[in-house]
């Protein structure tokens, strides 16, 4: 069943959604990945991967999908000779590598040789050998299938359940979002099966290569989203492996950096569509209405994310004018339709304060504050009939306060469709995950006069937040050993101790890594809103996403 699984894989996967499993391939067979290539860009020189292979050659690889045939050989504009001879001839240009060693050269091509191209490659070798010239390495898939079959089987034959949950996802219908509860746990159970801490890198080659295998159903529906989704789950998951020790994280970086590689993809092709829509209805425009708004919510809150990621990954960003439009166009269409969506406002804040547009981050947590201290506050609930009209309308809008960050958005949908078919059963009032993280970034934007007028209200809202024993599982979605802990602000308080317990925050409440990687942490939030706490959320607003000094260069 697997070899039928990674055969179809194989036959549907594109060039450029290979490059990542691929890369990861090599790294589990001991060679060290240098540089990924932009797909066909300028300087690919026939080269989409390098490497240097476990005995020190420099290696390049040209990857290819499909059936390759006499004509692609010989083809009059893009001919396939023509790109093998760079990738055999030109040299290696990179810091990694140098240009004067010579270097092994691969055609990878996840089909098939027909019989001409194949006795034509044949006599190419030959003739190149006799004029002792570096000679064509060939993959094909029967070659690629043995290799991933080989990987994957360590982990899902091992239990039938842990394989029937990878049947389910990786059969599932491509047009809607993975749920991230069951993506996490069938990502933990797998690797769970061969969590040997002598051999993590092994264990993490794996989960990047399921992880490959099950965003190509997305991928097929141009989800680009829900792409972004299994990868972030996937890097959660390495983060979370690697949080035990720096040796580790040493190991396993190299599958961190290749999901990131893959998110990074699927952003782009998110931005290429959105260039391209005229509007974001999808399918019936009547039945659509129940979830538009929080699409919008998403699509705005990962676009936002796409710049983030550029202006921390690159120092710069080729999307400003793509998000900006988005943001200015839709931003008012958006939907607080409870606190999961909290990371997603916050995220077009910051992206809104590199773009110049207001709100910015403070904007948006003051009017997140006001409301959930609103919708809330048990006191004022019932108060409601002496409230203004506004506050009238938004308790009714939030019968029974503002939805913790557990609740899913599928959840909240299905409520507001069923409330007047069934009795309230549950009430969110008394308590907020969000509420410390909004008080602390207003207190360090030293919005003093707002939180003075609604301090009285925030007194009465207990801020909640999951504390783990094990700080590493807050790259978990399911919590771990821990408990919820509930408090309550004094009022009144000191502006100056409030002002200093915002200006840093919890190590313990910090995912283990995450300040080396922002971007990755806030992907993760807005995926796994009840992981916002007011470590994370002082953190992020705390990054300077374009500052030179925080500028990263792509490790791929």
């Amino acid at each position: 069943m697997i070899e039928r699984v990674v055969d179809d894989w194989l036959t549907s996967v594109n060039e450029r959604a290979f490059q990542v499993p691929f890369a990861q391939l090599l790294s589990a067979e001991g060679y060290s990945v240098v540089h990924i290539a932009s797909p066909h860009g300028p300087m690919e020189q026939g080269k989409d991967i390098l490497a240097v292979g476990p005995d020190g050659t420099p290696a390049a690889f040209q990857l290819k999908s499909g059936n390759l045939t006499l004509k692609d050989w010989r083809h009059p504009d893009h001919s396939l000779k023509g790109q093998v001879e760079d990738l055999l001839d030109l040299p290696i240009d990179h810091p990694s590598v140098g240009t004067t060693r010579p270097h092994r050269s691969f055609l990878v091509t996840t089909g098939n040789l027909d019989d001409a191209l194949r006795q034509e490659l044949t006599a190419y070798n030959r003739g190149r050998r006799a004029k002792h010239k570096r000679t064509l390495i060939v993959w094909v898939k029967d070659q690629l299938s043995q290799k991933l079959v080989t990987r994957i089987g360590c982990l899902l034959p091992q239990r039938l359940d842990v394989f029937r949950d990878f049947l389910r996802l990786y059969l599932a219908d491509g047009r809607s979002c993975p749920d991230g509860s069951v993506v996490s746990k069938f990502y933990e159970d797998a690797t769970s099966l061969t969590g040997d801490p002598v051999r993590p890198n092994l264990v993490a080659s794996e989960l990047v290569l399921l992880a490959a295998l099950l965003s190509e159903v997305y991928r097929n529906q141009s989800n680009h989203i829900a792409c972004i989704d299994v990868w972030t789950l996937a890097a959660a998951q390495l983060l979370r492996l690697s949080g035990s020790s720096a040796k580790i994280l040493g190991l396993v970086r190299p599958s961190i950096l290749l999901a990131e590689t893959a998110i990074w993809q699927a952003m782009r092709d998110l931005v290429a569509e959105i260039g391209t829509r005229q509007n974001y209805i999808e399918g019936s425009p009547f039945s659509d209405a129940f979830v538009y708004r929080a699409r919008i919510t998403r699509v705005a809150g990962t676009l936002s994310a796409v710049l983030l990621w550029d202006k921390w990954l690159n120092g710069t960003s080729t999307c400003d004018d793509t998000v900006r439009a988005f943001l200015e166009a839709h931003r008012n269409q958006m939907w607080l339709w409870g606190e999961g969506a909290v990371p997603s406002f916050l995220a077009c804040g910051w992206a809104a304060d590199l773009l110049g547009l207001r709100p910015g981050a403070e904007g948006e947590a003051a009017q997140i504050a006001k409301l959930t201290t609103l919708v809330n506050h048990d006191r004022r609930r019932g108060e409601d009939g002496q409230a203004e009209p506004w506050q009238r309308q938004l308790l009714a809008a939030y019968p029974r306060g503002l939805p913790d960050p557990y609740v899913s958005i599928e959840h909240v949908i299905s409520d507001q469709i069923d409330r007047l078919r069934r009795p309230m059963e549950v009430t969110y009032a008394g308590q907020s995950y969000a509420l410390e993280s909004l008080v602390h970034l207003l207190a360090r934007h030293l919005n003093r006069k707002l939180l003075a007028t609604l301090w009285s209200d925030v007194s009465h809202v207990a801020f909640a937040t999951f504390e783990p024993e094990n700080h590493s599982d807050l790259w978990r979605w399911h919590n771990a050993k821990g408990e919820v802990v509930t408090r309550y602000t004094d009022n009144p308080t000191s502006w100056s101790r409030l002002k200093a317990s915002a200006s840093t925050w919890d190590p313990a409440l910090m995912p283990p890594g995450a300040t080396q990687c922002p971007h990755m942490l806030l992907l993760w939030l807005m995926l796994a809103p009840h992981r916002i706490n007011a470590a994370t959320v002082t953190f992020l607003d705390q990054v300077e996403w374009d500052s030179e000094a925080n500028h990263v260069e792509r490790r791929t």
